[in-house]
C-alpha cells in the first residue's frame, strides 16, 4: 500500500480494535511514495505527529 493507503487503513484498523497484529508496512515497496509520519519502531507502525506529510508532488495539481 502507499503512504496515502497506510493511512486510511490503519485508521480504519485502529477503530476496529483488533486483538491480532495487522500486518501494516510503511508502504516502502513504491519508489515514487510520498513521505509520511509513518514509521516501525520495534515492530509497531507509529505515527509521529512533529513530522509532516510531503505534499510536494501534489504541487502542481493543487490550486
Amino acid at each position: 500500500e502507499s503512504n496515502i493507503g497506510l493511512n486510511a487503513i490503519s485508521q480504519w484498523a485502529f477503530n476496529k480494535e483488533p486483538l491480532l497484529p495487522q500486518g501494516l508496512g510503511t508502504g516502502m515497496l513504491y519508489s515514487n511514495n510520498i513521505d509520511s509520519p509513518y514509521f516501525i519502531d520495534n515492530g509497531f507502525l507509529k505515527y509521529n505527529s512533529d513530522v509532516a506529510w510531503n505534499s510536494s508532488l501534489f504541487k502542481d495539481f493543487i490550486s
